[in-house]
């Protein structure tokens, strides 16, 4: 791993063999904005990475490795995406999450006047239907 980008990481490691329990835990931290907002797509809660666990005991000495990986993801658009939107909110000077809610009540918004739209320029014209009583057509 010596030549691939590391980020910095505090961990902790506790173990209770009492309980068959071993937690690693820890934060990590990222060199800039892009790379949080990039991990922070990886880890993402919602959409879980795929995570495979590799334990070895070579000479005595015991290691783990974790590896998080999205296949149907692309973390680095969707981090850049995120990093925009987060300066968007630093600009305007309001918290993300209210960002991201007015976006949303805007684009809300917009696909409600477009239907009102349509619907306002179909009811003029009238729709050839048949009358079920005579088989005219109306």
């Amino acid at each position: 791993m010596a030549n691939k980008p590391t980020i910095g990481h505090k961990l902790i490691a506790v173990f209770e063999p009492g309980k068959n329990l071993l937690v690693i835990s820890g934060t990590l931290e990222p060199p800039n904005e892009a790379a949080h907002e990039q991990l922070a797509a990886l880890l993402d809660e919602e959409n879980h990475p795929e995570i495979t666990v590799e334990f070895t005991n070579v000479n005595d000495v015991l290691s783990v490795s974790l590896t998080f990986e999205h296949k149907k993801r692309d973390i680095a658009a969707h981090g850049a995406a995120e990093l925009k939107l987060r300066h968007q909110a630093r600009d305007k000077g309001i918290p993300l999450a209210t960002h991201k809610a007015n976006l949303k009540a805007e684009a809300e918004a917009a696909t409600k006047a477009e239907a009102e739209a349509k619907k306002k320029s179909k009811g003029g014209k009238k729709d050839a239907t048949a009358d079920d009583a005579t088989g005219n057509v109306n």
